[in-house]
């Protein structure tokens, strides 16, 4: 495999077996929609890159996620935290560009930022895959097209600043797409950018962070290489921050520029660091495995959230119906079926007739779900949450 950076062969470290391909619930199971999911780190940008194996056709996939899977989705404001974290986002944004700038947000979501930066007094157009593009435009009333980007449907250099939030870690070629996206934005214009910091996930070994959904895992040397490849030569800001998930975010902005990309000086402790993390990753993986495995044994187990990290601790486990419950309060996923396993999706309310032993979290925002559980358990009902599966 090649890393998705520097187009270079380079070596696995890691195979994660039967990786979900539908990460949300679906009205029936499709068990054949697995795949290995091959993980490789390039020594040269500092980047992890990831390759599917799978018996399933993935050409549609991309489609199925956007469309209707992720129709499914919880609104910006379901964690006060989140919405709090974006707004700090669009203030910071706003307070580095030019004023009355025009702003391109691919991958807008709901809208929520490009509306706080509207009222800002910029000029404002979204793009976004997914279904939540009518929320951008009957919410907000913004400018929104319900498609994927492309360059070719804007004028060149037609925009001051480019919004690019959790989106490269989804395309096959980051540097060509985000080199794709810098031809619409004008010289000197500015782009702000924000991905997953992988390298904590690799630290820390947070296996739910690896998913299909994403394709390439950011450090932040990789992110800096991206943006120099992609003709943003000029990085004005880069950093690592903990937002409103267990992981934490890269957060980058930079210019665009002329001329070469640049080379950055090697970040030596920064390769003794990672070159030992991903050495300790198969050891970590096989403590997660035996773990969750015996979890459900003389136990009653209820599993809190449905999406990637529910879905996979389902197959990773092997249970059966019959060993854990399932719930989720998005009343979308509810009355739904685990892609691959078949588990029923039930609301929250069944935990209190089950009373469970255990309650596992299965979602990145583990600070808000601990609070939404308490209604629904007792004292003697043991919480856990993802880092108990390494213990």
């Amino acid at each position: 495999m090649k890393c998705l950076v520097e187009k270079i062969p380079v070596e696995p470290f890691h195979v994660f077996p039967k990786k979900a391909l539908f990460n949300k619930p679906l009205s029936r199971p499709v068990p054949e929609a697995v795949a290995d999911m091959t993980v490789a780190y390039c020594p040269q940008s500092r980047h992890v890159s990831s390759f599917l194996r799978s018996d399933v056709s993935l050409e549609d996939l991309k489609a199925k996620i956007y469309q209707e899977l992720y129709a499914g989705f919880a609104p910006t404001g379901l964690s006060p935290l989140q919405k709090s974290y974006n707004e700090f986002v669009a203030k910071w944004i706003a307070s580095v560009i030019p004023p009355k700038s025009k702003v391109l947000e691919i991958g807008c979501h709901d809208g929520y930022i490009l509306h706080l930066l509207a009222k800002e007094g910029h000029s404002c157009i979204g793009v976004e895959p997914s279904p939540f593009a009518d929320v951008a435009r009957k919410e907000y009333g913004l400018d929104v097209r319900n498609e994927f980007f492309h360059s070719s449907q804007y004028a060149a250099e037609s925009f001051d600043v480019l919004v690019m939030r959790h989106v490269v870690e989804h395309v096959d070629d980051p540097v060509e797409f985000v080199r794709d996206a810098a031809r619409v934005l004008k010289p000197g214009g500015i782009l702000y950018i924000e991905v997953p910091n992988s390298h904590w996930s690799v630290e820390e070994t947070f296996f739910p962070e690896f998913h299909i959904d994403h394709i390439s895992y950011f450090t932040l040397p990789s992110l800096r290489r991206l943006l120099s490849l992609a003709g943003f030569g000029e990085v004005l800001h880069a950093e690592g921050a903990t937002a409103y998930m267990r992981f934490p975010f890269l957060n980058g902005l930079a210019c665009k520029t002329t001329g070469k990309a640049l080379v950055h000086p090697p970040a030596y402790f920064f390769d003794f660091r990672i070159q030992n993390q991903i050495a300790a990753f198969p050891a970590a993986f096989a403590r997660y495995l035996g773990n969750l495995r015996k979890l459900a044994d003389g136990r009653k187990v209820a599993v809190w959230g449905t999406g990637s990290i529910g879905t996979q601790y389902a197959i990773d486990a092997s249970w059966a119906a019959k060993d854990v419950t399932y719930v989720d309060p998005n009343p979308t996923n509810q009355r739904k079926y685990l892609s691959v396993t078949g588990h029923e999706v039930h609301a929250p309310d069944v935990i209190r007739d089950l009373a469970p032993d255990v309650v596992l979290i299965a979602s990145g925002w583990e600070n808000d779900v601990q609070r939404q559980v308490q209604p629904f358990v007792t004292p003697k009902t043991k919480i856990m949450v993802f880092r108990d599966l390494l213990s």
